[in-house]
């Protein structure tokens, strides 16, 4: 009777042992999906960002060429841009 006793005890050591472990596992594949989730929105607010510059770089390169084009229509009118 003693020797079933501590056989169920210790099965029972060993179930609560094993949900431990279980509850473990699952809690360390949230923590990973959510790293992934936190990699993935990481990743996009980089794309983003680098969008945007590309646009910057475009708007401030048709600016540039503007400018140019208005610099060179002075001239052929006889002013000098540099000095407006």
């Amino acid at each position: 009777q003693e020797q079933a006793r501590r056989e169920r005890e210790r099965a029972e050591w060993e179930r609560m042992r094993a949900e431990q472990e279980r509850a473990r596992a699952e809690q360390e594949q949230r923590r990973a999906e959510q790293e992934r989730a936190r990699a993935e929105q990481e990743q996009r607010r980089a794309e983003q960002e680098q969008a945007r510059a590309e646009q910057e770089r475009e708007r401030a390169e048709r600016e540039r060429e503007r400018a140019e084009r208005l610099a060179a229509r002075l001239r052929e009118l006889g002013e000098d841009p540099e000095n407006l």
